[in-house]
């Protein structure tokens, strides 16, 4: 866990993603945090495998918060992937920390 936190806050992006089932429908889902200019982003998506191609998120934002505990607790109540899961993403990047979004749901 140290380790996990030792690399947030050296600005190291650190997330999760994997293939869930809900209701019998297949969706891909994943969360990161990562320190960007002095805050916490935290970066949270939900989307249908059959809506992959489309890009059609059932969940997809980036926020901005001002402590890595609130970041924590928003992929944690906002998604499937607890904070304990967040790992290495060995050259890929799950989001870009230089913007903020939200979708349209």
């Amino acid at each position: 866990m140290n380790d996990l936190l030792n690399a947030i806050e050296s600005g190291k992006q650190r997330g999760f993603s994997k293939s869930i089932s809900i209701d019998g429908m297949k969706y891909c889902i994943g969360s990161a945090i990562q320190k960007y200019q002095g805050k916490y982003k935290a970066h949270v998506y939900k989307i249908k495998e059959s809506n992959m191609d489309s890009e059609i998120f059932d969940v997809c934002f980036t926020r901005a918060f001002l402590t890595l505990d609130e970041a924590i607790k928003c992929i944690g109540d906002n998604g499937d992937i607890q904070f304990n899961e967040l790992t290495i993403l060995k050259g890929q990047k799950l989001f870009n920390p230089k913007f903020d979004e939200e979708n349209e749901t």
